[in-house]
């Protein structure tokens, strides 16, 4: 089914109305018609099914036909990205909304790239994705420095390392957990000792290829999961 980011959902009753760039996709590019159904998100975990029941050249007039439902999410993971080309940052970032990452630290690191996310382009590509994916949580993006990142509390840190493995990964599966991902030139040998002295932070090294940030943040994620559904 296809889905519609609606962020005014909760506000609505018995019907919708999708105008402006929406609008156009649905009309020009994916060739909606009347009586299709469509599925509505909010960003937030909450969703609606609805009907198209007319189409005119200002508006696309929709009715509910279920009540509202919300979703909680079963990614029990934050991500903290280190800075790479955009290129690369805005695939990681398309890639942990269809995983279901509710929050992503950018961070600036030795070898990260120097630019600024643009927020308007950001948010964009981040709907793109949830309506793409059915995802039912658009992500918080946080930029912060490397310095600020050894500070985070109440949060268990694991750093995926190609250098050495130092821990095993064990965790409470009810805690929220930070996957850190360095840049694609890495940490440099100091921020990984720093990295090192963290006392909730866990290094952990696979035995892979070197891979592009994309790859390894899903990987590691992936990597993550499978370890916590062993230790049902």
């Amino acid at each position: 089914m296809r889905a519609v980011f609606l962020e005014d959902l909760l506000e609505q009753t018995n019907s919708c109305l999708i105008q402006g760039n929406t609008l156009h996709h649905l009309v020009n590019v994916l060739r909606v018609k009347t009586n299709e159904e469509l599925l509505l998100l909010d960003g937030k975990g909450n969703s609606r099914k609805s009907i198209i029941k007319e189409i005119n050249k200002k508006r696309i007039e929709c009715e509910f036909l279920e009540e509202l439902s919300f979703a909680e999410s079963n990614c029990n993971f934050e991500v903290a990205l280190g800075r790479t080309k955009r290129e690369a940052l805005e695939l990681s970032l398309k890639q942990l909304v269809e995983i279901g990452v509710q929050k992503i630290y950018i961070f600036d690191s030795q070898y990260s790239q120097r630019f600024e996310l643009k927020e308007d382009r950001t948010q964009k590509l981040l709907v793109t994705a949830l309506e793409q994916s059915n995802a039912r949580y658009l992500p918080e993006i946080v930029s912060i420095t490397f310095e600020e990142l050894l500070t985070l509390k109440n949060i268990d840190m694991i750093y995926f390392s190609s250098v050495e493995n130092r821990d095993e990964l064990s965790k409470d599966k009810n805690k929220k957990s930070l996957i850190i991902i360095g840049p694609e030139g890495g940490l440099s040998n100091e921020e990984e000792s720093s990295l090192a002295k963290v006392e909730n932070c866990k290094t952990i090294s696979l035995p892979t290829n070197i891979m592009r940030a994309p790859t390894a943040a899903s990987y590691c994620l992936g990597y993550c999961a499978g370890i916590l559904n062993k230790l049902d």
